[in-house]
This record gives C-alpha cells, structure tokens and sequence, in this order.
C-alpha cells in the first residue's frame, strides 16, 4: 500500500503504541476470561477491566459503575433507545412515548428511531438542523409534548463538526424531567468535555475513535438524578451486571482505557493543535485563492472535522495519495447524497464537490500544505 496522507480521521484513528502495548499482553500471557471467576487467569482480566473501567470514568468525571461496556457506539446507541422504550412499555403499556431527534443524526440512531415508530408504535419528531447543522434550544423546547420521554441528540456532527448546543439542553431535559441522550463519539477526544459539568442521562461513544481498537465502545448510564433503568438488548451470561451478555472484550476494554488516559491528559494540547491546523490550512487556500465554503459552524464546532465545498468547476475530486472521505465512513461506499448534507440544504451537485479533511494526532502542518498544493494545480488545470 502506497504511503497516504491520512486526513479521515472521523472515520477511524490509528492505534496509540501506549495503547497498543497496553493490550499485548492480554492477547497472550494473560488471555483470562473475566467471567471466570475460579482461578487467576479471571481474576486477573476482571482487574484489567475494572480498571480500564475506572480510567474512563475519571476521564468523564463519572462513576466507574455508570460505564457499561459495547462493541461500539452503534450498539449503544441501539441499547440506549430500545432499553428504554422497552422499559417504559412494560411499565405503562398503554401510555403513549414521544422522542425527539434531529434529521442530521447518525444512522444507527435514525434507523433505530424509525423502527421504533413502526414497529413500537412511538411518536418521533426529527428536528430539521439549520444550514449550520445545528438543532436550536428553542427548537427542542417547541417540539417537547407532555408524553416526551427522550431527547436524542449528537453531541458533535460526524460530517460536519457541528456542536450541538448539549449543556443548555442538557438543562432544559433537566428541568422537564425528561431523559437526554447524546451519541458523544465524535465529541469525546475531540473537545474537553466533562459529564459532571453537563449532565445528560444516556451517552455513547466507541474508542476506535480515540486512538484506542475497533470492536470496543461503552453506554454510560446516569447512576442517581435519575437513575437511568434500561432493559438488555443481549441475553445470554449476564455479563455486565446482567445488562450486556456477552464474553467481554478484555485486550480492547483494556486499550479503551489507556486510550482514556491519554484523551485525559492530553486532550487541551491536541484541541489547541486541530484548531491551529484548520486555521493554517484556511489560511493557505484563502492566499492561494482557492474558492471554497466551509459546511457547518465553524464558529461551534470541533476543530478535528473540516467539511468544504469547493466553488470550482465540475470535476472528479481525485487526489492521489491523500485519505479524505466524501461524507461519513458509514456509508462511503454509496454514491447517494448523504442525509447530512440534504440537512443543510446542499443539492447533488454541491455534494459532489464536497469533501470532509478530519484531522488527528498525527497530522503536520507539511501534510496540508502537500494537501494544498494539489488542490491548487487541480483548480489551476482546469480554469
């Protein structure tokens, strides 16, 4: 495989060598079940996890019980909306559930919130977002009804950046006695970010995205004011604390923890480094006169995440040796316009010249100005 500048990190980030050595051990020497509770080889990946659980929590500012383990943020985010819609069904089956969305939500939060409208026979309202990709506070506040049991909302918009506004809206769910979810997994990592400072009940996020291994992400679940009560979406060992069956992934829960450790320790140095390079790389194509909008509030959003449309001709946006992505990795592979950009009103055409550049650990100042200079010969050799 030719050497590629990567620039898709949103999509997934590479392994952190901590990270990784992190882990070794625990595909070898110590490859313990931590459900076997006889001997030491359980005792002993039981620590690992307990331990890896009490790093995220402390990254989080949360309680290491309230953390429960995943295979990743679309799993959370399933759990986290069918375990309460299962609950609150078998509690008051008659009593009518409404939930509010936004239309700019990843897909394992709108496809499991349409089922739920089919299959549950539950209210759902998607919020449409502005051009900015943002849902307003005083769009959640008109749309709340006496029957709303859940607001659903992203914290950071995985093709755009955008934030949403969760701390106020955090409040608002608060002081209406109404559950707030966020899918976090292209926040945390990104922004600081403290759950103590902004208190929702529900959050998902996955450790790929923070340089920790795929197959590994967690639902946190508040523990008091209120106590979050789900139902499982897996039955089987009772792993979890009975609310995820299923042999733990004891070398990835590990990696997610010190991958934690690290967000913790460096998240306010690598914050400053994304903003620095998006504003670098603005800089250098605004010199070279490049014509391009950027998509999104960039003014309320995570500095990682570049989404561009160019104002240039038509033309194929190949770009030999640099990794970027069109939309978000989940659907790659599609040619249709994502529902992302139909959100802020972007047609087939704008779609088509617009490319997400998502910035990471790794990334230099060379590498965009690399990035720069073929975008520039490409305009230049077709005006």
């Amino acid at each position: 495989m030719q050497k590629s500048i990567y620039l898709d990190y949103s999509a997934t980030t590479p392994v952190d060598e901590k990270v990784f050595t992190a882990m070794q051990p625990y595909f070898l020497e110590r490859f313990g079940n931590s459900a076997s509770q006889l001997h030491p080889y359980g005792w002993e990946a039981e620590s690992a996890v307990e331990k890896a659980r009490k790093q995220i929590a402390s990254a989080l500012e949360i309680l290491p019980k309230e953390i429960y383990f995943t295979s990743g943020a679309t799993e959370s985010n399933n759990w986290a909306i069918q375990g309460l819609i299962e609950a609150w069904q078998e509690e008051a089956p008659q009593a009518s559930i409404h939930i509010i969305s936004s239309n700019a939500e990843h897909n394992s939060i709108l496809r499991v919130l349409e089922y739920a409208q089919k299959n549950r026979h539950v209210e759902v309202d998607f919020l449409p977002v502005g051009t900015d990709g943002r849902v307003s506070t005083e769009q959640v506040l008109q749309a709340i009804k006496p029957h709303t049991k859940l607001i659903s909302l992203m914290w950071a918009n995985n093709e755009l950046g955008s934030l949403n506004p969760i701390q106020e809206i955090s409040k608002i769910t608060r002081e209406k006695k109404i559950y707030f979810h966020t899918d976090a997994t292209q926040a945390i990592g990104k922004i600081p970010l403290s759950l103590k400072e902004t208190p929702v009940d529900l959050l998902s996020f996955s450790a790929h995205k923070l340089y920790g291994p795929k197959g590994v992400g967690a639902l946190y679940l508040r523990s008091q004011n209120p106590t979050v009560q789900i139902r499982p979406l897996l039955y089987g060992g009772g792993q979890e604390r009975g609310l995820r069956s299923g042999t733990l992934n004891v070398p990835g829960i590990v990696g997610f923890g010190q991958a934690m450790d690290l967000v913790k320790n460096q998240i306010v140095e690598e914050f400053k480094k994304a903003l620095q390079l998006r504003q670098t790389l603005l800089k250098i194509w605004t010199e070279a006169e490049i014509r391009f909008r950027v998509n999104g509030a960039i003014n309320h959003s995570v500095p990682q995440i570049l989404n561009i449309t160019f104002l240039e001709p038509e033309g194929s946006f190949q770009l030999p040796g640099i990794s970027f992505s069109k939309g978000s990795a989940c659907h790659s592979e599609k040619q249709e316009l994502s529902h992302v950009l139909r959100a802020i009103g972007l047609h087939s055409l704008e779609a088509e010249k617009t490319l997400r550049f998502s910035f990471g650990r790794m990334t230099t100042t060379e590498e965009l100005k690399t990035l720069s200079e073929m975008l520039f010969s490409r305009f230049k050799k077709i005006k």
